[in-house]
């Protein structure tokens, strides 16, 4: 059965019939046929035509949902990318109160998402940016801008959480790949809790990527939002974990975009924060990232003078009690090259 949203955009674009089009074929063609970016508002009066009659099509499709299937569109347009089917399970719900897998099958079917097969790992799913437009403006009339915007951040943290020791170990690429996936909502993430004042999910989302971030050639805009958590209302009270992550993400970066001295008081609030916590892997890149800032500075002396108390921590981190952590064991591992550099060079 042809959607009548389909028969709108054949209306459209006659010159070809879209049932002989593949889907990158017209989605080439919608872009190419459109010399800016639509605006989805009511107004101005003067928009073209064709966007005029491109906004009437998708609220007039919209209006042909069922309830469910509305309250789904408008949750997913949080997602700026293309997003997994669990993804849509804990971001386009609420407390159980939908069915993801039927409405977004539904919403699949009537051509308003579709189904993106780049990912070799599992399906995703995608809307058109004027689509995601209109169901962005109505999921503020539905007053579910920052609660749906808070379950993206969780399921990301999630994500984070899940995969970010696994990016030292052998399947390195294969997980940074997979971030490469979830960075647009990553991102998007970041940017909302920055507007809402919450520095506690920035440090989250920020510093457990600290070697994606590095291989991606991103760490100075990684520093830049970093810096601009810390300076967040919310950042003065932080529990003592988060304070340390927060502490971590922008001590880490100074240290790349070479600002070594200011990092070291950073990184060493998150190793005595760590150390308190008794947590080894938080523990182990601060560490790390002392190790480096220590190298980092021209003051050379004072670097040799506290290596050997570094290289004796980094030996001796096994016993916060994760004597199995891989993780751990790398990291140890580098701070004691970076330390061992610095009295070769002696």
């Amino acid at each position: 059965k042809r959607s009548m949203f389909l028969c709108q955009f054949e209306h459209l674009y006659p010159a070809e019939p879209l049932g002989v089009l593949t889907s990158a074929a017209l989605l080439d063609r919608l872009a190419a046929s459109l010399d800016r970016p639509l605006d989805m508002a009511t107004g101005p009066v003067d928009l073209p035509d064709r966007q005029r009659t491109l906004r009437a099509t998708v609220e007039w499709s919209y209006g042909l949902l069922a309830e469910a299937e509305q309250v789904m569109l408008a949750r997913l347009s949080v997602f700026t990318g293309a997003w997994t089917m669990p993804a849509a399970e804990t971001v386009g719900t609420m407390d159980g109160d939908l069915d993801a897998v039927v409405t977004l099958t539904s919403l699949l079917r009537q051509s308003l998402a579709y189904t993106d097969l780049s990912d070799p790992d599992e399906p995703r799913f995608r809307m058109l940016d004027t689509i995601r437009a209109y169901a962005r403006e109505r999921l503020a009339e539905r007053g579910e801008v920052d609660a749906t915007n808070a379950r993206l951040a969780r399921y990301l943290i999630g994500v984070i959480d899940a995969v970010g020791n696994t990016l030292q170990g052998p399947e390195h690429r294969t997980v940074a790949e997979r971030l490469d996936r979830e960075r647009d909502g990553i991102r998007s993430a970041i940017n909302w809790a920055l507007q809402s004042d919450d520095a506690e999910t920035v440090a989250r989302l920020i510093n457990p990527l600290f070697t994606y971030w590095w291989s991606r050639g991103l760490l100075p805009t990684t520093y830049g939002l970093a810096e601009k958590a810390s300076a967040l209302p919310s950042a003065s009270h932080l529990s003592p974990y988060a304070s340390a992550l927060l502490s971590g993400a922008r001590g880490l970066a100074m240290v790349v975009v070479g600002r070594a001295a200011e990092a070291e008081p950073l990184l060493r609030r998150m190793l005595e924060t760590a150390t308190e916590l008794g947590d080894a892997p938080l523990r182990a890149y601060a560490l790390l990232g002392l190790g480096w800032a220590l190298a980092g500075r021209a003051a050379g002396l004072k670097a040799l003078e506290q290596g050997p108390q570094l290289a004796h921590a980094g030996r001796n981190i096994h016993g916060l009690g994760a004597l199995e952590d891989d993780l751990v064991r790398r990291v140890e591992a580098y701070q004691l090259i970076v330390v061992g550099h610095f009295f070769a060079k002696a």
